[in-house]
């Protein structure tokens, strides 16, 4: 029975694996010490605040918006023009668009069976010109 020892260069798997592991490890020891740092004794040490409750952004911005709402409830649209007869001679010139057909009538049907069967030929699931 002999050992037979197997010499491997330094720049082989062996090294990658060591560099593997090391980063590892000091990427699981920062995690640990930032999740360990000690927090504040009291939860609300840390919070502060600026200006009162009152005066804060987001009731002033309500308040311009309630504002402007109540604006817009003041207009008064003068629709007098409708009768005017210039207004009545005007025409309708729009063109109906016909909804074109979108997909085909059984999605999981293979390829070439995709046709439309006429009243004297019956729809078998194969193209005529592949007969």
């Amino acid at each position: 029975m002999s050992l037979a020892l197997r010499y491997e260069p330094i720049g082989s798997n062996n090294m990658n694996k060591l560099i593997i592991v090391l980063i590892l490890v000091l990427v699981l020891g920062a995690g640990y010490l930032v999740a360990t740092q000690s927090t504040p004794s009291a939860p609300g040490a840390t919070l502060q605040t600026s200006g009162s409750l009152t005066s804060s952004g987001a009731d002033k911005k309500g308040f311009d918006f309630a504002r402007a709402l109540l604006s817009i409830s003041s207009i008064k649209l003068d629709l007098s023009f409708s009768e005017a007869p210039a207004w009545k001679a005007l025409q309708d010139f729009s063109v109906k668009l016909r909804t074109p057909t979108i997909g085909r009538t059984n999605p999981f049907a293979p390829i070439d069976s995709d046709f439309t069967a006429t009243p004297g030929q019956s729809q078998t699931g194969t193209s005529t010109a592949a007969r």
